[in-house]
């Protein structure tokens, strides 16, 4: 395919699951051409750490969609779109890149504009598009879905589940994002700087703190789990988006942590750079998410690094631990079950074997970083041809 400018357009600034799941595949497409980030502006610059020196990150004033929830909502997010999609058809005006590759459906307004720019845009979905059950929610998921296959030259999508909105593979792409194993970390210094030195067992949740997450899932499960392991400790690896339902989330979960007496024993690490040593300390990782998740990708991450996993059984995230045979699935929402769970891995050494075991077949069979990027590859050269 030879050198090629491409121009990513990202929904978050900071560390994300997309942009660590498309930087293999981006820098093979570009192949020694010119990679951009572009970011909303006011981040926090994580996706700049994930790429190093590979992409130049550029800040634009733009946002990813929030779904209305009343008229007065899509009244205002319609104007935000022209907005949006303005700044957005300057900035590829000026910089003129041959390929787009926006990094979820969420970026209507990049597409957009790059089909007026008349330059082929890829969709990377890695979410799960909501088309139910609140109806002025599905009616816009659905908006979603029709603008997305309309403007995008192709969609790719990260899991079956994440395709499923778009009518399943076939009418999309499904590519698995390669899961690379996490190396050279340090889980005692990751245990000292969150004052978990002596936690036993540590469990760790990936995430940014949403209520949709289930941070707060993770929280009482732990009170429970200490009344048998009192020195059982929880790590939250992410942080809060700038918005006022997840700032006002977070501050809940700190007060959840000290009415439930485990305050001493939960971290809030914050934005984790060196998830290595994140997955190097945690005994178990624990996925509490409470609605289908595109992909799940810390669980496989964490079987990567040799780490049991119990997670919630959604959709995406079922898919992602095979059914129950790569992790222990447990009902969403239900701290009792949770903790059980991870009780029952805390007392079973051949458990724990077996799911590692397992786990790690499973990601290297179903994950593997050079097929999905070859298979992109093949997609962005159809969509430059065209």
């Amino acid at each position: 395919m030879g050198p090629t400018r491409v121009l990513a357009v990202l929904h978050l600034a900071g560390v994300s699951g997309p942009a660590r799941s498309l930087r293999p595949w981006l820098e093979r497409v570009t192949d020694g051409g010119e990679l951009e980030l572009a970011v909303p502006a006011g981040g926090d610059g994580g996706a700049a750490a994930v790429y190093g020196p590979s992409a130049k990150v550029t800040e634009l004033p733009y946002e990813a969609l929030v779904l209305p929830r009343s008229p007065a909502d899509a009244a205002r997010l319609a104007a935000a779109a022209r907005r949006r999609t303005r700044a957005l058809r300057g900035h590829l005006r000026a910089r003129r890149p041959d390929l787009v590759v926006v990094a979820t459906a969420t970026l209507p307004w990049a597409l957009a504009a790059a089909r007026l720019e008349r330059v082929p845009a890829i969709a990377y979905v890695g979410e799960i598009v909501p088309t139910g059950p609140d109806p002025l929610r599905a009616a816009g998921g659905r908006a979603v879905v029709t603008a997305t296959r309309r403007l995008a030259a192709a969609v790719v999508c990260c899991s079956e589940a994440a395709a499923a909105p778009f009518g399943g593979p076939g009418a999309v792409e499904v590519i698995a994002p390669g899961i690379e194993p996490p190396r050279g970390g340090d889980g005692d210094r990751f245990r000292r700087e969150h004052g978990l030195a002596g936690a036993d067992p540590l469990l760790l949740v990936v995430g940014n703190l949403s209520r949709q997450r289930g941070q707060d899932v993770a929280i009482e499960a732990l009170a429970q789990v200490r009344r048998r392991l009192p020195r059982a400790g929880l790590a939250l690896a992410g942080a809060a988006h700038p918005r006022p339902a997840d700032r006002a989330y977070a501050a809940e979960l700190r007060a959840l942590a000290a009415r439930l007496g485990v305050g001493e024993a939960v971290a809030f690490a914050g934005a984790v750079a060196d998830m290595a040593s994140a997955y190097a300390a945690a005994d178990v990782v624990v996925n509490p998410i409470r609605a289908a998740e595109g992909l799940g990708r810390a669980a496989l991450e964490a079987l990567a690094a040799g780490r049991p996993v119990v997670a919630s059984a959604v959709p995406g995230v079922t898919e992602a631990l095979a059914g129950g045979r790569a992790g222990l699935l447990v009902e969403p929402g239900d701290p009792a079950a949770l903790a059980a769970a991870v009780l029952r891995l805390a007392g079973d050494r051949a458990e724990r074997e077996r799911i590692v075991r397992a786990g790690g077949d499973h990601v290297r069979a179903a994950y593997a970083v050079e097929r999905g990027a070859a298979a992109f590859a093949a997609v962005a050269a159809e969509a430059l041809s065209e």
